[in-house]
């Protein structure tokens, strides 16, 4: 009975967490929105292209939690205190890739088994679920990588719209499947977004969410209908293109940015941080 009563406030906390209202939108479907209002829309495309990619690279390259958290640093201040987007919003956004992240480095972090085996954390009869030192040290060192790879991505698309990375990316052969798909994947996600936020408000409105059993079954209604309710959408939208003559060509008007010495200074001073402390760290080793 302990353990059920445990599972059932982490499913609260966790549904708190993820659903905590705020003054905004919903920000999962206003990431577009703040893209195209952020105070650095116009900066050079591929400079930003250029400092979240190396910026990545650094992140997962030089595998140090000292690298990762400088990076999550810097991200977050190039687009809080440069690009203009509020820090709610800002943490609004990234919660989802935080919930991501703590379901998957779970299975890292936690033994189940029938004997003593390092730090006990839980005892179920005769089940142990128990974790140790260095498990918790991998944990925290591979959540903080991929939350740092994760934020270098949240800093080029909440600064940049969607259709200047495309023309950066085909700048760059790339090749035109990839681009195409891509564009095809990100706007599809949020028609996803969109239907489920429809469905969800819909339940509110008729108290699908009064208590923890009617949560799940309304939580369940809603999955089995969002999938058909979605391609419907999607036909829509795939009819709106051939009225539009696609030939399976995406093209996109294309204006010349200019890059000026700002962009180039802030660039490569991130840049040149993040190195930094990936060198300090492999001197502490």
């Amino acid at each position: 009975m302990p353990f059920l009563a445990y599972i059932v406030f982490i499913f609260y906390g966790w549904r708190k967490f993820m659903y905590k209202k705020s003054h905004n939108h919903n920000d999962r479907i206003m990431i577009d929105y703040y893209s195209n209002f952020s105070k650095i829309r116009d900066w050079n495309t591929n400079v930003k292209l250029s400092l979240a990619v190396f910026s990545l690279l650094f992140c997962i390259g030089f595998d140090s939690i000292i690298v990762s958290i400088t990076t999550l640093i810097l991200t977050f201040s190039f687009v809080v205190l440069i690009s203009g987007l509020d820090i709610k919003s800002y943490i609004n956004i990234m919660k989802i890739p935080i919930g991501f992240l703590i379901l998957s480095i779970a299975p890292i972090l936690l033994n189940i088994g029938f004997t003593q085996a390092g730090i006990i954390i839980v005892k179920i009869g005769q089940i142990y679920i128990t974790t140790s030192e260095s498990q918790i040290w991998i944990a925290i060192n591979l959540f903080f990588k991929a939350f740092g790879a994760v934020s270098c991505m949240q800093m080029l698309i909440l600064t940049t719209p969607m259709h200047r990375i495309i023309i950066s990316l085909n700048k760059f052969k790339i090749p035109k499947l990839i681009v195409d798909i891509m564009y095809f994947m990100y706007r599809f996600i949020f028609i996803f977004f969109s239907t489920y936020t429809q469905m969800k408000h819909s339940a509110k409105s008729r108290n699908g969410y009064k208590d923890f059993f009617t949560s799940c079954k309304t939580f369940g209604n809603i999955m089995s209908n969002l999938f058909v309710s979605s391609l419907q959408k999607l036909e829509l939208y795939n009819r709106s293109m051939d009225s539009r003559c696609y030939t399976g060509r995406l093209n996109f008007y294309e204006t010349e940015i200019k890059t000026d010495f700002l962009q180039i200074i802030v660039t490569v001073m991130i840049l040149m941080l993040i190195f930094l402390s990936g060198i300090i760290s492999l001197l502490l080793k």
